[in-house]
């Protein structure tokens, strides 16, 4: 079995049809009117795309919270605050995973030249000094993973 890559709409559908009966028929609406809007604009940038960050340095920071808080990810939650209506609903669906995988490094795209090797002597010259400046990168691959490359924990 292989873990596939699914666009927004079917993400949004599977989400409608499990969950829409915890909203309120206006908090659907804003919600399919934000998909419309303001997640459109992501599509080529997003659909289609698995999104890893190579460290746990940004887990548990406020960034993440924003990400892991609510259910569904960006696909279903972007543009909207977790501390609203809509938003503490979002939360109280699921808990929230952190997914460890197993990636071929030649088919993620990241967005600097020789990401692993500044990651990992970052990463170690960090273990060193806490002072230390580590260099973080996020990447995707466009391709399903296999669920025998993945490891995944809670985050509780």
């Amino acid at each position: 079995m292989i873990w596939p890559l699914f666009s927004k709409p079917e993400i949004r559908k599977e989400f409608i049809d499990r969950f829409s009966y915890k909203f309120e028929v206006e908090e659907l609406g804003y919600l399919q009117n934000l998909w419309t809007s303001h997640q459109a604009k992501q599509a080529s940038i997003r659909d289609s795309m698995l999104w890893f960050n190579f460290t746990l340095s940004a887990f548990g920071n406020s960034g993440s919270e924003y990400l892991l808080g609510m259910y569904g990810g960006e696909q279903i939650h972007m543009g909207v605050e977790i501390d609203t209506p809509i938003g503490r609903k979002l939360a109280d669906i699921g808990e929230p995973l952190l997914v460890k995988c197993a990636l071929n490094p030649q088919k993620v795209r990241t967005f600097t030249e020789y990401p692993w090797g500044k990651i990992l002597v970052s990463s170690f010259h960090l273990s060193l000094e806490p002072e230390a400046y580590r260099i973080d990168q996020d990447g995707n691959v466009t391709e399903s993973v296999s669920p025998e490359d993945l490891i995944v924990e809670s985050v509780h």
